[in-house]
């Protein structure tokens, strides 16, 4: 961005983060395959910018370093998930609070595991020899704590699908009383993960809001730009 124009980075972010953005480029720009849109060059430099009062800049910078905030600490989280349990493990190593550890693969009895596995029909049961099975589809993994069950489970449901040979070598807790603590930090993260989609969800409502008084629109304009976006939701 060229100096003379850098004070007004605030409004170009605001600008170009928000619906009203979105709708006018949505109108203009090329559609690839897949249904994702061009936001070239091409196209963002037809994207007009209102004069801004300081306190319209004032409240765009606002809204901008909040929302980048949550998103970036929304990051954060979703790579903790997808990291875990061995970001943990890397967390409490790190502190000196790391208790003993083992492999999935020798912390259970398994047999013919399907080269994917999904966590779509995951369950705990308990067999008629009272021992934890984790259900797989037509496969199991047999535990002899069902701690250890639960937070493989949990982990699976997490990941969605992963390869055997990756789930056999998850680093678990090997005594199962330390299993709660990463079953306690799994929900923790999860909880957060949703708290933030709420404020990110709250803080593009408030970006929104304020890029349109930018504009002067009027409720029935917003009313517009939000229904004819909704059918791109899921694209």
């Amino acid at each position: 961005m060229k100096d003379d124009f850098k004070h007004l980075a605030p409004v170009f972010l605001g600008l170009l983060n928000s619906s009203v953005a979105d709708f006018y480029l949505k109108h203009i720009s090329s559609v690839y395959s897949g249904g994702f849109w061009s936001y070239a060059d091409a196209f963002l430099k037809w994207v007009p910018v209102p004069e801004a009062t300081d306190e319209q800049k004032k409240r765009l910078a606002e809204c901008v370093g909040k929302l980048t905030e949550k998103v970036n600490e929304y990051h954060e989280v979703k790579e903790a998930l997808a990291s875990f349990p061995q970001g943990y493990w890397e967390e409490l190593k790190r502190s000196g609070k790391a208790p003993s550890r083992d492999v999935l693969r020798n912390l259970a009895r398994w047999g013919d595991l399907p080269q994917e596995v999904s966590a779509k029909q995951a369950q705990i049961q308990t067999d008629l020899q009272a021992q934890t099975v984790l259900r797989l589809g037509k496969s199991e993994l047999l535990y002899r704590h069902e701690p250890h069950a639960r937070l493989a489970l949990e982990i699976l449901r997490e990941r969605g699908v992963v390869l055997k040979e990756e789930l056999l070598e998850w680093e678990l807790p090997q005594d199962p009383r330390d299993v709660e603590a990463f079953l306690v930090h799994l929900a923790e993260l999860r909880n957060r993960r949703k708290i933030l989609e709420q404020e990110i969800r709250d803080s593009e409502k408030r970006l929104n809001e304020a890029v349109s008084d930018l504009f002067g629109l009027s409720p029935e304009e917003q009313e517009v730009i939000g229904k004819f976006l909704v059918r791109f939701s899921g694209s």
